[in-house]
């Protein structure tokens, strides 16, 4: 899905996921902590058969937002989402090597948000062309 957040919208859901905010419930269900406060936000999956949008959260600004619904919470879970879909079934991540795990994991969320910006700024740079 394409977002339509701004850059700083999505450097803050990055933000979420490097400081561990996010919490899965269960394959359909997250809560994301605040940044700032000690506030939470619920983001559910949305079925896109009905719907425009992939996720679905209960903060104001993804409530209130005129045209496609988007949130830097949702952008959170979906990075959150594609880091762990890397991570699933890897016998480093489920060992006892819990203070090895929280570096390494920065580490891949970093990787990722590099290889992700490299594509976006390729993609624009053909779109100029």
């Amino acid at each position: 899905m394409k977002t339509t957040l701004s850059d700083s919208q999505i450097e803050q859901a990055n933000d979420l996921v490097t400081r561990q905010l996010i919490q899965e419930i269960d394959s359909d269900h997250w809560i994301v902590n605040s940044a700032s406060s000690s506030g939470s936000y619920e983001v559910e999956s949305a079925d896109q058969s009905v719907h425009a949008y992939d996720l679905y959260c209960k903060c104001k600004g993804w409530q209130f937002k005129k045209g496609m619904k988007d949130c830097k919470h949702c952008e959170a879970v979906r990075i959150y989402q594609g880091i762990n879909q890397n991570t699933k079934g890897s016998d480093y991540y489920s060992n006892e090597n819990k203070s090895d795990y929280h570096y390494a994991k920065k580490k891949e969320i970093q990787a990722w948000i590099r290889k992700t910006k490299a594509e976006i700024l390729k993609e624009e740079g053909k779109k100029k062309d």
